[in-house]
């Protein structure tokens, strides 16, 4: 799966996609580590609560890179003072 792209995961005609996969193929960085949402439980289940908070923080970073990449946000933001 590492040369996925955005017409590879609509040709299979989903309603979502997973984070790691869309990051992947708008080649950013997967916020997915040594933890992901399957573990998330047995981490807090452990007290890992740091673990899981900085899984969490991983993710909406992504999705912040991913929606400024999505919309143009960085090239945009140069234009609109």
């Amino acid at each position: 799966m590492d040369d996925i792209t955005i017409v590879d995961v609509v040709q299979k005609g989903r309603d979502f996609i997973k984070l790691d996969v869309l990051a992947k193929s708008l080649n950013i960085p997967s916020p997915k580590e040594d933890l992901d949402g399957s573990k998330v439980f047995e981490y807090y289940q452990a007290g890992n609560l740091s673990d899981i908070y900085d899984y969490c923080k991983r993710d909406v970073e992504t999705v912040k890179r991913i929606y400024r990449r999505m919309t143009f946000s960085s090239i945009s933001d140069k234009f609109s003072s």
